[in-house]
């Protein structure tokens, strides 16, 4: 048995020998590295510029780029507040606080799961200016050490407002001056103890202490942060408790006084995509050359601010994209309906269900390209199931029967649009909307036919794909950033173009789609459009749970373009409610914006050149048969586009009738 322990404790001292020498190595490779600290980043202000499409600059206000401070801009309150909740002894330590690392370390251990950290401001600056997040022995090493050569480096006032001019406060705003510019519309000179507290407290989780979404909570942290500091004695009791029993709210800037919040999604959307590219606006110095139009966002920013529905519902929700089609650039992206930092923006990061919009791109057009039909595809409006057995539902609850592809489109039948994606085959039908960016997700079901997801598209992404009916087939990513200039290097995003579908398939789905709005009191002035408008309902189950009735609509949709713009609009809400539902006007209210919208373009009226494979026929159809139309119309007559190869060549003749009769 001794002989046993004695070979464990053996393995061990083996074991923490291999460990031990394996840091010491990385303490010396990293030590090697402690020279090259460079200290200038520190006091690095972000010299980011975005551009528009006009090259003009855009002036997103001080809010919205990072512009350092130096020590002498912070207030005494800020001050307390800040080493109060963060590190009580930034004062006493060099860079490293081993009494409380060693606490952390026991308290971590005894409730087995990691609640409690240790990091002094020191390392929490050096992680966020020289390393990553990672949660590695390797990073953590070098997180000690770059601290320990830090503070024999640096002053404690340079790292305290290091600390402050790189810290993340929400959303885009970094720095300690952007978020008192936003959030109290004040130099941080002038913050009171209040307002200390309350920004103090923001830096454990700047997003979840969003105050204008959760004021009981800011004020539950405030209040945290105001204990620390009356316990430390940097406040008296009657401070604490006075501003103990004042809510943040009284302070805070009203939305509406944060100006250029309609270009919110624009900047999230350059955000999203520089920290995709692994860039960020407020520590890399970039010039940004973006595709977005100041002019037309503004005036669409305008419409919706106008719209009695959005301001009689405030939960009613848009997403808004405008592309330009001949370039693929991104115009104008509306999302939020206030810049609120960290607001999820539902112009790009959402993904709902697209509703009828999905049918032309994943039922028409398929079979079109690929089974030949046509706008006098004859198909057949009727009772079906799915093949679970459920009743497939028309919008009207009824069956018309016999009907062209082209009215069958118009008219949006939901038993039509199924029946096309079983015939070309859900994985032809997807391998065709790949090459629109319209991915399948994970499980595929017949609903998906009729718009039916388990998430969906984003608002951009439907835009992108309509984009390539109206290119005639072509196929661009779209995009909001022409290039990055970084570092005496540019980058510029790829610009592939790809053949998404025959020149005839895209033809036939926009004339088609030109009859939706065509006469209509929701047909914009002058322009060829071509639309398509989509609902989503509520399940039965949904219905009942929250006394909602049959007619009511969940998602609204509209998309639609002409031969230079392509725009989508979303309207919806995010939870599901007594009061949350689309019903009446509000369910048309996408095709209203639609209209004024595309009023405000200054847009051109230009017809698609027809494909040479196809002609406009006039049609006598006799004997469930085509023929040509002559001066005497026979059976129903119908004029339409038709493949030229299946153009009738011989007009009905009356006469052999007779003769039979």
């Amino acid at each position: 048995m001794k002989s046993i322990f004695k070979k464990i404790i053996y393995i061990i001292l083996i074991l923490l020998n291999v460990g031990l020498s394996i840091i010491f190595v990385y303490y010396l490779s990293i030590k090697n590295d402690l020279n090259s600290l460079d200290l200038s980043r520190l006091k690095q202000n972000s010299t980011s510029v975005i551009y528009d499409d006009l090259g003009q600059e855009i002036n997103y206000s001080k809010a919205f780029i990072k512009d350092n401070i130096t020590f002498n801009d912070l207030n005494e309150n800020l001050i307390n507040a800040i080493i109060s909740i963060e590190d009580k002894d930034f004062y006493y330590h060099n860079g490293i606080n081993y009494k409380r690392l060693v606490k952390a370390l026991l308290n971590n251990l005894k409730a087995q799961k990691f609640q409690e950290g240790a990091s002094t401001i020191t390392q929490q600056l050096i992680k966020n200016i020289y390393l990553s997040n990672d949660k590695t022995i390797v990073r953590k090493l070098k997180e000690f050490l770059y601290a320990k050569a830090l503070e024999n480096e640096v002053s404690k006032e340079d790292i305290l407002t290091s600390y402050l001019n790189n810290i993340l406060f929400g959303g885009n705003l970094y720095g300690i001056k952007a978020a008192s510019l936003f959030y109290f519309s004040k130099d941080v000179l002038n913050l009171n103890i209040n307002e200390s507290a309350f920004l103090a407290g923001m830096i454990q989780a700047p997003n979840k202490y969003n105050p204008y979404k959760n004021i009981s909570l800011c004020d539950e942290r405030k209040n945290i942060v105001l204990r620390e500091m009356y316990q430390n004695n940097y406040i008296t009791e009657n401070e604490y408790m006075a501003n103990k029993n004042l809510s943040i709210t009284n302070s805070l800037t009203k939305i509406s006084d944060n100006n250029k919040t309609y270009l919110a999604s624009a900047l999230s959307y350059i955000n999203h995509k520089l920290a995709y590219l692994g860039y960020n606006i407020h520590q890399d110095s970039i010039q940004i050359k973006t595709s977005f139009n100041d002019e037309i966002t503004k005036s669409i920013y305008h419409i919706l601010e106008n719209t009695s529905s959005f301001k009689d519902n405030p939960e009613m929700l848009y997403g808004i994209c405008l592309i330009d089609n001949k370039t693929a650039k991104i115009k104008a992206l509306l999302g939020n309906k206030d810049y609120i930092p960290g607001n999820i923006d539902y112009s790009f990061m959402v993904k709902r269900q697209p509703g009828s919009t999905i049918k032309p791109i994943l039922d028409y057009a398929p079979a079109i390209e690929y089974l030949n039909y046509g706008p006098l595809t004859f198909v057949n409006d009727e009772k079906i199931t799915y093949q679970s057995g459920e009743k497939v539902k028309n919008y009207d609850s009824i069956y018309k029967g016999t009907m062209t592809l082209r009215y069958a489109l118009k008219d949006s039948r939901n038993t039509v649009a199924i029946k096309l994606f079983n015939e070309v085959g859900y994985k032809k039908a997807f391998e065709f909307s790949t090459k629109m960016g319209i991915f399948p997700e994970k499980t595929i079901y017949e609903a998906n036919a009729i718009g039916g997801f388990s998430n969906g598209y984003t608002v951009l992404e439907i835009a992108n794909a309509y984009m390539s009916f109206a290119n005639m087939g072509i196929y661009q990513k779209a995009s909001g950033i022409d290039s990055l200039d970084f570092e005496k290097m540019q980058i510029k995003e790829p610009s592939k173009k790809v053949i998404a579908m025959k020149k005839e398939t895209a033809f036939i789905i926009n004339d088609i789609l030109h009859d939706v709005l065509k006469n209509s009191k929701y047909e914009p002035k002058n322009i060829y459009l071509s639309s398509k408008t989509g609902q989503t309902n509520f399940s039965y189950e949904q219905l009942q749970k929250y006394n909602l009735q049959q007619n009511y609509v969940k998602d609204s949709w509209i998309v639609g373009y002409t031969r230079n713009y392509t725009l989508a609009i979303w309207i919806g809400f995010d939870d599901i409610s007594e009061t949350n539902y689309l019903s009446g006007r509000n369910i048309h209210l996408g095709k209203k914006l639609f209209k004024q919208i595309f009023n405000t373009l200054n847009d051109s009226y230009v017809y698609y050149p027809v494909p040479n494979n196809l002609c406009y026929a006039h049609l006598d159809y006799v004997d469930n048969r085509f023929y040509l139309q002559g001066k005497i119309t026979y059976g129903k007559p119908y004029q339409d586009y038709i493949y030229k190869n299946e153009l009738p060549h011989e007009y009905y003749n009356a006469l052999i009738d007779e003769v039979k009769n």
